[in-house]
């Protein structure tokens, strides 16, 4: 379990010991405040103006648990004094054998592989 408090525009990595097996993201803050966060499997996706590189949590939610491989998560505030805690069930797969999520590849101006972020 990790738990962080934010301010707006602020972005946190946080790294798994092992590859996740699942996970659940919760935004700490009483529902009905503002407070939202997002989070992805990339810095640019959490940065990204387009909403489908991430996932957006407001006050309050969280997702259900996330059956995803991972051995990263970045969430991003994205109002002043967010919060979130993160619970995950982990594999013994290190973390060094998974590979690195990138962006879209792109071969000659079209999207072969279009990434996480």
């Amino acid at each position: 379990t990790s738990s962080h408090a934010m301010d707006a525009g602020t972005s946190v990595q946080v790294s798994f010991p092992t590859v996740s097996r699942w996970f659940v993201v919760h935004n700490n803050k009483a529902a009905g405040g503002g407070h939202k966060i997002s989070f992805g499997f990339t810095q640019n996706g959490v940065d990204a103006v387009e909403t489908n590189n991430s996932y957006i949590l407001h006050a309050g939610e969280q997702t259900s648990r996330m059956e995803i491989k991972s051995k990263d998560i970045f969430v991003k505030s994205l109002e002043n004094g967010s919060s979130f805690s993160i619970i995950a069930g982990l594999t013994g797969v290190p973390s060094d054998s998974f590979p690195t999520l990138t962006g879209s590849l792109e071969e000659n101006g079209v999207k072969v592989l279009p990434g996480v972020g």
